[in-house]
Formats: structure tokens, sequence, C-alpha cells
């Protein structure tokens, strides 16, 4: 509670100070709670899943169950929902809700302490839906990183028609992932790694089709991608499939693993937590990456996902003009 009051107070600090007329958020409970203290409205861009709009909640029989489309494992996803806000709200927001009391605010339950005056989510709803529409919040489309870096290096050396693997799995893990690195290379494919700094610590020996970038410009990489291995994040995920390239993602905490399952049932990937892999070792995560080589229902399920992203069109221009909107009234 005390660490919770400090984020609020240095909040509000902030906002005397600039004088916002809108203070926009991305998971940031706190400072839903500082800006109505002063009076400021608010718009948070937050995924679905951490909404309390979500039709999936994190553990899910639509996740894990074939039958999972059928109505009465809906009303149990309904259910399921309400117990995890629940737990959300008492071992997550408790400190929250406490100073809300004392400050005189309305009370919020759960997920909503997320969420703003109005709230954009950087989703598909293909891809995570909501249980019903809300009045304050809607769908603006993927939100991906973009960089001007050149390409990586290591495209020159791959033949016009050559496809590759990309790896982008952040420093935890790297270790590990290099280390085992022979068991992933599946005839040759060339694989591109994501090192960020810790390429200038690595000294394995490595496969001739392995290749280690410290950062990446992903637009120049996934267009030559036959697979994303990544940890799970959203952005990564939404960014393998913007370009119809399927994922096989090693989910390091449950957030992660939300959209993992979800690319599991979609069929674009395989979804695995790390406990999966610490039990069986990496030879899981080989054999995840040739099945979903080999089998092209999973690239013709991210293509059909590109389409739908590509038909959404600008994501960012169209979060801009609703906040524009929102100020201009």
């Amino acid at each position: 509670e005390e660490q919770i009051t400090e984020y609020i107070e240095a909040e509000l600090t902030l906002y005397k100070r600039l004088q916002p007329d809108l203070v926009l958020i991305d998971n940031r409970p706190t400072a839903v709670t500082s800006a109505e203290l002063m009076g400021i409205n608010t718009v948070s861009i937050l995924n679905v899943h951490m909404s309390q709009h979500k039709a999936i909640p994190f553990h899910s029989f639509r996740n894990v169950s074939p039958l999972g489309s059928y109505v009465p494992f809906k009303y149990l996803d309904r259910i399921e929902s309400i117990i995890e806000s629940f737990f959300v709200n008492k071992l997550v927001m408790g400190d929250i809700g406490k100073l809300r009391r004392r400050s005189g605010l309305k009370k919020k339950f759960g997920f909503a302490n997320e969420e703003g005056d109005v709230n954009l989510f950087p989703d598909l709803p293909e891809f995570n839906p909501v249980s019903k529409p809300a009045d304050n919040a809607q769908y603006i489309g993927p939100l991906t990183w973009h960089n001007e870096l050149p390409p990586p290096p290591s495209l020159n050396q791959l033949d016009d028609s050559q496809r590759c693997i990309y790896f982008t799995i952040g420093s935890e893990g790297l270790d590990e992932l290099i280390e085992n690195i022979g068991l992933f290379s599946i005839e040759d494919i060339p694989i591109i790694i994501a090192t960020g700094k810790m390429k200038q610590q690595i000294d394995y020996s490595l496969p001739p089709n392995v290749y280690l970038e410290e950062f990446v410009n992903t637009d120049t990489v996934l267009p030559r991608c036959d697979l994303v291995v990544c940890h799970g994040g959203n952005g990564t995920i939404y960014q393998a499939l913007s370009h119809g390239v399927p994922v096989v993602g090693i989910a390091m905490h449950e957030e992660q693993y939300y959209g993992l399952k979800r690319v599991n049932n979609l069929e674009l990937g395989i979804g695995l937590h790390v406990r999966e892999l610490r039990k069986s070792g990496f030879q899981l995560l080989a054999q995840s990456i040739k099945q979903v080589l080999q089998n092209e229902k999973y690239r013709q399920n991210a293509e059909r996902m590109q389409k739908l992203i590509l038909q959404n069109g600008d994501s960012a221009q169209k979060a801009a003009d609703i906040i524009d909107d929102y100020i201009d009234h």
C-alpha cells in the first residue's frame, strides 16, 4: 500500500506541473486513480484480456478443448471470469481499492481498475473477443513496433528465394537456446536470432546456418520468414501475423501464455509454457518447430489473420482520431 501511495503521489505531482487535458494510460492502474483525483479525463490502451470485457478468461475451456465453442463452456467461462476478477481485485488491486475508498472515489472491481473513461483495444476481435460490446471501449487493431534500422547483414547472405526462422526471446533463456541451437538446425534453414547486447558475450561455435543479430528491423526480416519463435507477447504475435507468419512460443508468465493459448486454439502455431520446456527439454521446442514448418495449415491460418489485420487499417491513426475526437467533445 505504501508503494501504491508513492506512485499516486508522484503522478499527482506530475499532473499538477503539466496540467494535461487528458492522460493516456497503458496498464498502469494507479494512473487511472490519480487522474480521477485530479478530475482529468483518461484514455486507456489495454489488451482485451486485461479488461473486464474479455470473453475468454485466462483459464478457459475454449483454449484447451475442441468443445470450447459449445454454449455450456461459454457459461463456464463467464463464471471463471468472475472468479479471476475476484482474485485480481483481492490480491492485485486491493491496495488501490483501499485508497479509492479513503479518497471517496467510486468503487472499481477487478480489471475495471485498469480502464479509463475511454478504452482502446489494440487487438482483433477474432483473436481476442469481448463478452459484449461496451459504450466506452472499442477495437483499434494491433499496435506493433517498427524501427528504421537497415536490414540485418545476415539477410545479404541468403539466396533471394531462401526462407528463414526468426528467434526473438530477449535475454531470458538466450544462453540455453544458443547452447541447444543444433536441435533447431532443420534442413539447413537459416536461423536469425535477435540477441540485443548479449551478442558480445556469446562465444559458442554456431552452425553455419545460424546468424546472431544485435537488433533487427522485423519489417525487413519477417517477409522472408516461415516461422517466428518468441515468448508470446501480444506485440510480437501480432507482428508475425501481420506478415502471415505462424508462431512457436515459450511463455515465461501467464499473460504471455494467454496469447499463446489463443495461438494454439486458432491453430496459428504452437504455444508452450516454460514449465513444459523445463520438464521435456529443448527437444520439445525442436519438435514444435518442425511440426509448424511441416504443416501448411499454420501458415494458411496466419495468412487469414494477416488479411484481417490489413483490412483493419492504420491502428495508430485510429487511436489518434478517437483521442482527438474525445478531447474536442
